[in-house]
């Protein structure tokens, strides 16, 4: 079975890592900047993040969450919070991914 390249990210095309697991909004936000002020043509921005559900349905991510926010003083975040988030810094959340893991795949670019 042929694997579906994605439209943009072309194949042995490098993508940079921006995964700080514990990270604050601060640091993130400076790490999207940094993203944005190479201004690359299509650039994507793919993390793997737990992203929290909206509502109180069972899931693991608040307690992750609460861990994270007693440990490192980061916080994990819902897809909305993800958007203002990257829009801050000039991109577009493109997509969110669930995975089998308790994390997705995040895909940003640029707005």
């Amino acid at each position: 079975m042929k694997r579906k390249e994605s439209s943009l990210i072309p194949p042995a095309a490098p993508v940079p890592a921006a995964k700080r697991r514990g990270s604050t909004h601060t640091a993130r936000l400076a790490a999207s900047q940094s993203f944005r002020q190479r201004r690359l043509h299509k650039t994507a921005v793919i993390t793997f993040q737990e992203v929290l559900p909206n509502g109180n349905e069972p899931h693991v991510g608040p307690l992750i969450d609460l861990n994270m926010m007693v440990m490192t003083g980061g916080t994990e975040r819902t897809e909305a919070e993800y958007r203002r988030l990257l829009a801050k810094s000039g991109f577009w959340l493109e997509r969110v991914a669930p995975t089998k893991s308790p994390f997705s795949i995040i895909e940003a670019v640029l707005a």
